[in-house]
């Protein structure tokens, strides 16, 4: 598989998350790539320079910067560490991406999906969220359910973004550390599995009168962002 691009490349190699077997760059090297250089020879990573890699890419942004790399395994032991985005449903690749970047900015550490097979699609994943989906734990789990009981026996609270009868606004509610935030896809939402493990339903209360749901990606980020916040700056 290939990364392409400098920011994807350079997230593989500053997280780690997948084995990395060449590293191509330019015969001359401007400064960020002189870095990913350096970046090579610190974690023993085989570079290759050369100004023709036209056999290699699909894209036209690469810059002259990929990487031959392993895809993300699929099947991983959780961490059981810091904040926990469950999304389910989520099949385009640029979309999830997207969803990734918010949640690891916002201070997430791990995303959790159903295991659709991304390899095909991974790279357009990394490229699209700027390289932050090298910051998270991934884990594809054919068992989200099951998954998440796990993380509740070890004092996670499990809140989900359902409108309901139950529903309390997202912006009324704390949170803590040990927090998983379920968000589902447009088409089918969250499935009645993870519903009933759900501790707390959330809801995004528009400031109008509109009534057409949120794109996954819109509902991640505004979520995510507010817990992040809400963390970091001990508000509510």
């Amino acid at each position: 598989m290939i990364l392409e691009g400098a920011l994807s490349v350079k997230a593989a190699l500053t997280y780690q998350r997948r084995v990395i077997h060449e590293v191509i760059l330019p015969l001359k090297l401007s400064k960020d790539q002189a870095y990913i250089f350096h970046l090579c020879k610190k974690n023993n990573v085989k570079v290759r320079q050369s100004d023709d890699v036209s056999e290699l890419v699909s894209g036209r942004t690469h810059g002259g910067v990929l990487a031959k790399v392993e895809p993300i395994a699929f099947h991983k032991k959780p961490s059981f560490k810091g904040l926990i985005l469950v999304v389910e449903g989520v099949d385009d690749p640029f979309n999830l991406g997207m969803i990734m970047r918010t949640a690891a900015i916002s201070g997430f550490s791990t995303i959790i999906t159903n295991t659709k097979d991304f390899y095909d699609h991974e790279a357009t994943v990394v490229k699209s969220s700027a390289g932050m989906s090298e910051a998270l734990e991934w884990i594809r789990s054919e068992d989200i359910p099951s998954l998440l009981k796990q993380y509740k026996a070890k004092g996670y609270s499990c809140f989900v973004a359902q409108r309901s009868d139950q529903s309390q606004p997202f912006d009324q509610v704390k949170y803590s550390q040990k927090s998983i935030i379920a968000i589902g896809g447009e088409k089918r939402g969250l499935s009645k599995e993870i519903l009933l493990l759900s501790d707390v339903h959330v809801v995004i209360e528009y400031p109008s009168s509109q009534k057409i749901a949120l794109s996954a990606v819109s509902a991640t980020s505004i979520l995510t962002y507010h817990i992040g916040r809400q963390l970091s700056c001990d508000i509510l």
